[in-house]
């Protein structure tokens, strides 16, 4: 098997669930062009099924989704679910219960996020090594 083929099947898969649809299929495009298989939602549901069923490597959540329950998000953190967040708010606003594995404040590069996401990844590597 030539060596593209291997290097795509080990691809982490990152969900980018965020309602605007230009700063989402944007994201999801650096992100597949960074070495990432990038996908994208506007669907609250399809986010929380991501960050329960561990079906994407990272999910990238922006907290003004519509839909978004933020108490389902607070008890899957509870769990040590927890999802990078993508917002615009400020930390002084953001009053929810629940603490992000990672906060990137909107607007931002998309190299910012696929930093915030690699900086995701490996503690998560690193945490499953223990």
């Amino acid at each position: 098997m030539p060596i593209s083929e291997t290097r795509r099947k080990v691809r982490p898969s990152v969900l980018v669930a965020d309602g605007e649809d230009g700063v989402r299929e944007m994201f999801v495009e650096y992100l597949s062009h960074s070495g990432f298989n990038g996908v994208g939602t506007a669907l609250a549901a399809e986010a929380i099924a991501a960050l329960t069923t561990g079906s994407a490597s990272a999910v990238v959540l922006d907290l003004e989704l519509a839909g978004l329950d933020l108490v389902e998000v607070a008890r899957l953190a509870a769990l040590g679910v927890t999802p990078l967040v993508l917002t615009c708010r400020t930390f002084e606003r953001l009053h929810h219960p629940f603490v992000a594995v990672e906060c990137v404040l909107k607007p931002c590069l998309p190299s910012t996020l696929v930093a915030a996401v690699m900086r995701v990844l490996t503690r998560v590597a690193r945490a499953g090594a223990r």
